[in-house]
């Protein structure tokens, strides 16, 4: 039988237009748990959602080492802008780039908040699609608190924490979440004395993570990237 013209966008060229199956990458920064044997919570439960869409490259990283941080951190922001920066099609009046989405939890979501101020660094006019951020942790991990000084080069920041957490670390000493300035948060109740690691497997949070990867590679016909900030999607497309 003859193949579909339109398997390239599995089938759906209304709503799927890339052509090369990399429209989309998910650069994944796992907490400090994530480090140890049998404990990457967001490879087990988000990547397969991020495989079952079209389109969507999903890029799984351990969270920056303390003593390795920065290093490591700059690391990570320069294959995101190499990535993100690479034309998909050789039109050089209009060309059309890769999609970059940041995802951390814990200390992991420390890591793609700096990561995010690198690239602002870098080149400040390179626009992240979206960024998820889930229960992150900065500084004390036992007291939620507000984090400071985020930088504005993306084009969607939603970021879900919790506070019932009293017996992830040891009893009497739990994890909870920080807000972080200027950026959609969200209270995720209910999670129990272990809230910091049943968020990462809360419903709320992967319906969350799915509406967004949607969300981007539904628009992909109107607004491919790089975006200029403020997100404006280039006019040729």
């Amino acid at each position: 039988s003859l193949q579909s013209l339109y398997c390239y966008v599995d089938d759906a060229p209304v709503t799927y237009v890339d052509p090369s199956g990399l429209e989309v990458h998910v650069y994944a920064y796992e907490g400090f748990g994530g480090t140890l044997p049998l404990n990457d919570l967001m490879r087990q439960e988000l990547k397969p959602i991020a495989d079952s869409i079209p389109f969507v490259t999903f890029h799984w990283r351990p969270q920056a080492a303390l003593f390795l941080g920065r290093p490591q951190k700059e690391f990570y922001a320069a294959e995101i802008l190499k990535t993100g920066k690479t034309p998909e099609n050789k039109d050089p009046n209009c060309p059309c780039y890769r999609r970059i989405v940041l995802l951390g939890y814990s200390w992991g979501g420390n890591t793609a908040f700096d990561v995010a101020r690198i690239i602002e660094r870098k080149d400040n006019t390179f626009a992240i699609d979206a960024v998820m951020t889930v229960d992150p942790v900065f500084n004390n991990p036992s007291g939620s608190g507000v984090v400071r000084g985020t930088p504005s080069n993306w084009c969607k920041w939603e970021s879900y924490y919790q506070t019932t957490d009293r017996l992830t670390l040891f009893p009497g000493f739990g994890i909870k979440g920080d807000q972080i300035d200027g950026v959609s948060n969200v209270l995720i109740p209910g999670l129990g004395t272990t809230g910091h690691v049943q968020i990462i497997r809360a419903a709320r949070i992967k319906s969350a993570f799915r509406s967004m990867l949607l969300d981007i590679t539904r628009g992909a016909g109107k607004s491919r990237r790089t975006y200029k900030l403020p997100c404006t999607p280039p006019a040729c497309l």
